[in-house]
């Protein structure tokens, strides 16, 4: 009888072993389950949101040399994942749940599973139960047509502790019956031709998102030209923090579009008048972008920019048709002021000190854009003062591409490019405003305000490291040459040597600057 009661002790304590080793084990061999017979027979992995907690939407595993690649949102739960696998009908073979916080799985002695996730916010969208999809958005280049689905926005509970975030935001209370609580549209010139894309997101509701003022219209940025993913908060940072008007706030997120990872974006605030954007009085002071072509824009009647197809203005969120005449002649008048270099009454009508910070930010990026796409400016008509700002499209900053068709260099850190450019050419002329140049920076509260964002640029890296890591995973693009030539300097692929060169890039440009005033 005892020797029975030992056996079974054993037995007891021997079982609990083997289930403690297989649990253990789990994130390596899964085992084979009867509903698929071989590995030949998968041919997708899909997680379903309703089966796995901090996920919205179904999501697909991507797949990529024969691996299937899994990209959670930073609310998953990876150690208990359920999963589906897929036939080349996209039928379900079967459900398993693995523990895939050791991030890698072999299921069925030959499928390798990997799973990532990072701690940066997560932006779901599905246009299931809507109108269109991703495809209808990217197939026109004009970005007029919508697709309409439902958007949520997470992050991990510390995270949103920590900065004061909601931890889930939705486009909607979740709502399925309706046809869709968001919509997006496609955004962008030439970064349109890259595959990886950027959008225009629309809210039903107006939030704060991610605490960067509350708005229904919003910007997803691909950064697909910046390999480092953070030229744009870099410098929209400095403006800030030089005192810029209206900087747009931006904050880097994860996205995933109808289950595909797509990459690390930047979520910023879209340009527009509004109180919590541009705060100007609606028809009384007028919003210009500058450079950009559309059925909104109007040739002006200089020759101050490069080509016809730059030497526009558009006068933004313009509701009342009545002042348009009057809103175009003052920018016009203001470019003809510029050319004319027998006059000075230019100067009279700009505020000097605005322009003279926004064009250190452009000059210390040496920033290919800086005066002919996406250039922002405000009239203030008490004051009858046209303000620069606020900025954007800074993405094409510190040599990340050498621009055909130039007089200057753009590629290194050393030489003045911006003040050689349209419009600063001009302005350069006048003594007034280049002795206001020289005074914003001898100062010295805008050569700290850049100092500031050279060192903290290490921190910023660190802080989408394992998003990145992801981000390039999904967007093999770090050996292409075209529009990147810092991988031939650099002679280092990864996504390090690209952080490496806007840090080191961006520090000996300062360098080079201050030199000029010692």
């Amino acid at each position: 009888m005892k020797r029975k009661l030992l056996f079974i002790v054993l037995l007891l304590i021997l079982s609990g072993l083997i289930f403690l080793i297989y649990k253990k084990s789990s994130a390596i061999f899964a085992k084979p389950l009867p509903g698929a017979g071989d590995a030949s027979e998968v041919a997708g992995i899909l997680v379903p949101a309703d089966e796995n907690e901090g996920i919205s939407f179904d999501l697909r595993a991507y797949q990529k040399d024969g691996e299937f690649l899994i990209f959670l949102p930073s609310r998953a739960d990876m150690s208990r994942l359920t999963v589906l696998l897929l036939d080349d009908c996209d039928s379900p073979l079967e459900k398993l749940e693995l523990d895939m916080s050791g991030g890698a799985c072999l299921l069925m002695g030959s499928i390798v599973v990997k799973a990532y996730r990072s701690s940066l916010p997560s932006v779901e969208i599905s246009f299931e139960g809507g109108e269109g999809d991703l495809l209808t958005v990217e197939s026109d280049e004009d970005h007029e047509t919508r697709a309409f689905g439902d958007m949520v926005v997470s992050c991990p509970d510390e995270l949103a502790l920590q900065n004061g975030w909601e931890s889930v935001m939705t486009s909607r209370n979740m709502d399925f019956g309706l046809k869709g609580s968001m919509s997006m549209r496609g955004h962008g010139n030439a970064s349109w031709l890259l595959d990886k894309k950027s959008y225009n997101i629309y809210w039903e509701n107006i939030a704060d998102i991610l605490s960067m003022g509350t708005s229904d219209e919003w910007v997803l940025l691909a950064d697909g030209i910046d390999r480092t993913l953070l030229r744009n908060q870099v410098f929209f940072d400095l403006a800030d923090k030089c005192g810029v008007r209206y900087a747009p706030k931006l904050r880097k997120v994860d996205l995933f579009i109808d289950g595909d990872y797509r990459g690390v974006y930047s979520l910023a605030s879209k340009v527009r008048i509004d109180e919590n954007s541009v705060d100007i009085r609606q028809g009384h002071d007028f919003l210009y972008r500058w450079g950009m072509p559309g059925p909104e824009a109007l040739p002006l009647t200089s020759f101050l920019f490069r080509d016809e197809f730059t030497n526009v203005v558009e006068v933004r969120d313009l509701k009342d048709e009545s002042v348009r005449a009057k809103a175009f002649s003052i920018a016009d008048d203001l470019m003809l002021k510029i050319q004319d270099e027998s006059s000075d009454e230019c100067l009279s009508l700009i505020d000097q000190e605005s322009w003279a910070v926004y064009y250190w930010i452009q000059e210390f990026g040496k920033n290919t854009d800086a005066t002919s796409r996406s250039l922002y400016t405000v009239w203030m008509a008490d004051e009858g003062k046209m303000y620069m700002g606020p900025v954007w499209d800074m993405d094409q900053t510190a040599g990340v591409e050498e621009p055909y068709l130039r007089e200057v260099d753009y590629l290194y850190p050393q030489e003045w490019a911006v003040r050689y450019e349209e419009w600063y050419r001009q302005m350069f002329k006048r003594d007034e405003f280049a002795k206001k140049v020289d005074e914003v920076y001898k100062r010295g509260d805008v050569s700290a305000a850049i100092d500031e964002c050279v060192k903290e640029i290490p921190q910023k890296a660190e802080a989408i490291r394992s998003a990145a890591d992801m981000n390039f995973m999904r967007w093999d693009v770090l050996d292409e040459p075209q529009n990147n030539r810092i991988y031939f300097y650099m002679e280092d692929t990864s996504w390090d040597a690209q952080v490496e060169w806007l840090h080191i890039w961006l520090k000996y440009r300062k360098e080079w600057m201050d030199e000029q005033y010692r």
